[in-house]
């Protein structure tokens, strides 16, 4: 499965950059999220809650910052499975 979504802060750049890549901020901003934790630079480990109609599913994932184009963008790539792959 691909997701891909965008978000355009009404902020300042420098004031978005200051704090888009907190951990508190990035576990925020990643709708259904249930755990949230960094294992190293730019790496975390997180549980997303995730709904799609009549199909509902806890997916464990690997998320690591990629791409950094301060203070314009950065990716948050995602590896991982839930319990319908098993």
């Amino acid at each position: 499965m691909e997701i891909e979504y965008q978000y355009h802060f009404g902020l300042p750049r420098t004031v978005v950059w200051k704090y888009i890549k907190n951990d508190k901020v990035l576990r925020n901003a990643l709708p259904g999220c249930k755990s949230f934790a960094q294992i190293s630079t730019g790496v975390y480990l997180a549980e997303i809650q995730m709904n799609m109609g009549p199909i509902q599913d806890l997916f464990k994932l690997e998320i690591q910052l990629d791409g950094e184009k301060e203070p314009s963008s950065f990716r948050l790539k995602m590896k991982g499975n839930g319990n319908l792959d098993k």
